[in-house]
């Protein structure tokens, strides 16, 4: 068999993988949400008290982040809790409220900036239990 063959063998018996789906997933108990916009292993990089990203192993490009003290941040920008009566929130709401308050703070904001569009193009929402 030749070398080609038995690769073609062994992909054809392999299932393939999962399409990957951007998520985020809420934590009633950690009062957080984890956001995954690509499957890439990671690094952890705090940008403040609010978010921690998650940098690709390989590229350092932002691949998801970590959302503390959602209930916190939710009571001080009222007009977000308007918009999830639904149930779910979309996450560039609020990287976009976020990057409102950090405009001071030029680092921030551009990771705020850089979260914002990501979770814009995948049009990612978290469910949230209304408190």
């Amino acid at each position: 068999m030749k070398p080609e063959d038995f690769t073609k063998l062994v992909y054809a018996a392999v299932p393939a993988p999962e399409t990957f789906r951007p998520i985020a997933i809420y934590s009633h108990d950690g009062d957080c949400i984890k956001f995954f916009a690509k499957p890439d292993s990671y690094y952890r990089v705090r940008v403040d008290s609010f978010v921690t990203v998650y940098r690709a192993q390989e590229t350092g490009e932002i691949v998801g982040c970590l959302i503390k003290g959602i209930s916190s941040f939710m009571k001080k920008c009222p007009y977000l809790k308007v918009i999830f009566e639904g149930g779910n929130l979309k996450l560039e709401y609020l990287f976009i409220a976020r990057l409102e308050q950090s405009k001071k703070c030029a680092p921030a904001a551009r990771e705020y900036e850089q979260l914002f569009a990501m979770a814009r193009r995948h049009s990612v929402e978290a469910q949230l239990e209304p408190a």
